[in-house]
Order: C-alpha cells, then structure tokens, then sequence
C-alpha cells in the first residue's frame, strides 16, 4: 500500500540508520501500532502527528542508546512530540507503555508492549526522562 494508514506513511516509519547495518529491515511497523497511533492523533493532534522514531534496526538503536529489548526494535513503538498530558494519553488505552518527559508531565514516547505480553492498555508501563 502507498501508505501505512490514512494519516502515516511507510517513509515515516522507517529506521533512520538509511540501511547503514547489515541487519536494517528499514520498515517494520505492528499494524495495532499505526491504529493506535491514529487514535492519538485523532483525539490531540488535529494538525498532524509527526513521528520522530518508528522502526530502529538493532544497530541504530545502539547508536541512540535505546533499551536492548526497546519496542523499537520489534515495529511496536514511536516517538511522538513531547506535547500532551501523560493523563490524556493514559485516558486513550492505546498504549501499553508510555514514556513521560517528567519536567513536563508530556508524553514522548508510546508502544503496544501489550501485544508483546507486556502491561495492557488499561495499566500501561510508564516511566519518565529526565
């Protein structure tokens, strides 16, 4: 399909490494993902959700330091402006995990952990950067 839902493209979703690790698939998205990231969109993001990371190859997740079981690495996560309320997001059970910027109180990051065998949406793992 030329898109990955009605308001995301598959460009948007892939690895930022551009296929510098032998191991970069470059697009790889859970379809629950794209429809949760609707949801978000729907209800806080009227001009847009632009995603700043989708998919990260097992080398670029390295490179920016994520978790070495990060839900980047299975097309399970993205990392979204820092804009909303973790409350509103909470409010949405669309995400079983929720990462807040603390200073804030704003989400940056969302997944569908859930779907891994993680915490539900209706209890979403959180946690908070500095």
């Amino acid at each position: 399909l030329p898109t990955a839902s009605p308001h995301f493209s598959w460009t948007e979703a892939r690895c930022k490494c551009g296929g510098r690790y032998a191991l970069c698939r470059t697009i790889r998205v859970h379809r629950a993902l794209w429809q949760s990231l609707e949801d978000l969109r729907a209800a806080h993001y009227g001009r847009g959700l632009p995603l700043i990371s989708v998919y990260r190859c097992p080398g670029r997740n390295a490179e920016v330091g994520g978790a070495g079981l990060s839900q980047h690495l299975a097309g399970l996560a993205a990392d979204i402006p820092s804009t909303v309320k973790s409350s509103r997001v909470r409010a949405l059970k669309a995400f079983g995990g929720i990462g807040i910027t603390a200073s804030q109180d704003t989400v940056a990051h969302v997944d569908r952990r859930d779907l891994a065998g993680g915490p539900s949406v209706t209890n979403p793992a959180t946690w908070f950067y500095n």
